[in-house]
């Protein structure tokens, strides 16, 4: 199973809370997570999934960047 973790750079506290649940949901379920990890609550949920996973969850990075 496949997860994209989408979130704006400014969002509600109850969605801050909720998608950390998400991530504690998520950090050993046997998904590919993919995002670019770049706004505040994907930031943190990356430094949470890589703490501690018992090698459950795989992570792809994609960073945004602009094109010429």
């Amino acid at each position: 199973m496949q997860v994209a973790l989408l979130c704006s750079s400014r969002c509600p506290g109850t969605v801050i809370v909720h998608g950390l649940d998400v991530a504690i949901a998520l950090k050993n379920a046997p998904i590919t997570i993919v995002s670019g990890f770049q706004s505040p609550l994907e930031k943190e949920s990356l430094k949470f999934l890589l703490k501690g996973s018992s090698g459950g969850v795989r992570l792809i990075v994609c960073p945004a960047r602009s094109t010429p």
